[in-house]
């Protein structure tokens, strides 16, 4: 078996015109929709901010098109190891009804 990653170009923060983050978006989209071997999604998250609505957003239309995904938890080292448990545990309380969840975050 071989395991491929494609880094997709973000749908949230990045230093880009308008008119250009709109067009990675859908390209986004389309590819996880279309990509029939597509095995699953990874999202980043950041353990400082959470969830955004940007995120729900991508999860909702994932589990609309029937695409398997896990969230992948970033930047945990920026965030108070106390603080950290409370996020990770608020965080898997918030996706876990989803059935194209495929997995703790990570």
């Amino acid at each position: 078996a071989t395991l491929c990653l494609v880094d997709l170009p973000g749908y949230g923060f990045a230093e880009a015109p308008q008119e250009t983050r709109l067009q990675w978006t859908e390209f986004t989209l389309w590819y996880a929709r279309s990509r029939k071997n597509l095995a699953r999604v990874l999202l980043l998250i950041n353990a400082q901010a959470g969830l955004k609505p940007t995120d729900r957003e991508m999860i909702s239309y994932l589990e609309r098109h029937h695409v398997p995904w896990q969230i992948v938890v970033t930047k945990c080292d920026k965030v108070k190891k106390r603080d950290l448990a409370k996020r990770l545990e608020l965080l898997q309380a918030e996706v876990a009804g989803f059935r194209q969840n495929k997995g703790e975050p990570i």
